[in-house]
């Protein structure tokens, strides 16, 4: 039986170079025409919406991610606080033979390296007014499935067009139990980053002779602590603060996005390596298959599958203390 699931990121929006300073989502002019976060994704969604039988789509798609996305259906709420919807994504770039399970019908060469499949994920939005600097933004998944970073792609690709040097930044929502594991350590050591690639200015700093087609390995960096550093007492006046509050600035150093970090510790008399942003600390949501209705295609429907999540939303909410919201409506 698949898998499903709902899980949150943290959604904010600021411009390249001013780091302290995040949008107001709820009252920050997008360009000439959107007044907030919510009328700005109106707008996208009404671009890239699906309509079944028309010959040409406004379906976008990245051939270097290998992918394509259509909005399905959506809504906003009046006050602009709330918005959701359907995805509609998938990949292409390879072909398949099928095979029917039930029928025992084997056919070769039924899907092409140019068809894209096109399966729904819903999403929803929503910007606390207690805190508009940081919406919640919550994605199904399914299997291994996902669309994340195909609607960070697509939306970080309109805004740039709008707005000019504007940056969207979307990271998971971490789990009490990174915040259990770091509270109970006797002392930390060090943070080590790593990035897949090495930037080739980095490179060419040390070797710059480096040619354009020279292969670039993973690039490692450890900032060792001193007892007593500010780096640590800060890092532990976060935990306390409570992870959901923190922004963890590790991840972006030397103005360089990297891909993983962990922190090493003293546990115990011994030493131990801690990965701050691995998928076991991600919050997420499992749907019980008795609290949704699954479809002939064997998919969540829709409006059963909002509900639930609305549900998941007024949890995050309930623990930061925030106003909840109606969990008995839909808006598309």
């Amino acid at each position: 039986m698949a898998t499903y699931k709902l899980v949150p990121y943290d959604l904010k929006v600021r411009y390249k170079g001013d780091k302290d300073s995040w949008w107001n989502l709820l009252d920050h002019s997008i360009g000439n025409s959107y007044s907030n976060l919510t009328d700005f994704l109106l707008s996208f969604c009404s671009e890239l919406e699906l309509e079944v039988g028309e010959e040409e789509n406004s379906i976008w798609q990245e051939d270097s991610l290998q992918k394509t996305l259509a909005i399905d259906r959506y809504g906003k709420n009046s006050f602009g606080s709330l918005f959701e919807g359907v995805i509609k994504s998938g990949s292409y770039g390879y072909g398949a033979d099928f095979y029917n399970v039930e029928g025992g019908g084997y056919t070769e060469n039924a899907r092409l390296p140019e068809d894209s499949e096109i399966l729904p994920f819903y999403f929803l939005v929503y910007i606390p007014p207690e805190e508009p600097t940081k919406a919640i933004l919550i994605l199904e998944r399914f299997q291994g499935y996902g669309v994340k970073t195909v609607l960070k792609e697509s939306l970080s690709e309109t805004l740039g067009a709008i707005v000019e040097n504007s940056i969207i930044h979307l990271r998971p929502k971490i789990s009490s139990d990174l915040v259990e594991q770091l509270m109970d350590v006797d002392r930390f050591i060090a943070l080590e980053l790593k990035k897949d690639r090495t930037p080739r200015n980095i490179v060419q700093q040390v070797s710059p002779n480096l040619g354009e087609n020279s292969s670039l390995g993973p690039m490692t960096v450890r900032i060792r602590a001193e007892r007593g550093g500010t780096i640590w007492n800060r890092f532990y006046d976060w935990i306390e603060e409570g992870i959901d509050n923190a922004d963890f600035p590790f991840a972006n150093i030397l103005d360089q996005n990297f891909d993983s970090f962990q922190v090493e510790v003293y546990k115990g008399g011994n030493r131990r390596k801690i990965p701050l942003i691995e998928e076991e600390f991600h919050m997420e949501y499992f749907l019980d298959p008795e609290d949704i209705i699954i479809n002939n295609l064997g998919h969540p429907e829709k409006t059963s599958i909002a509900l639930e999540s609305k549900k998941y939303l007024n949890e995050i909410l309930s623990e930061r203390d925030f106003q909840t919201i109606d969990e008995n409506s839909v808006l598309f």
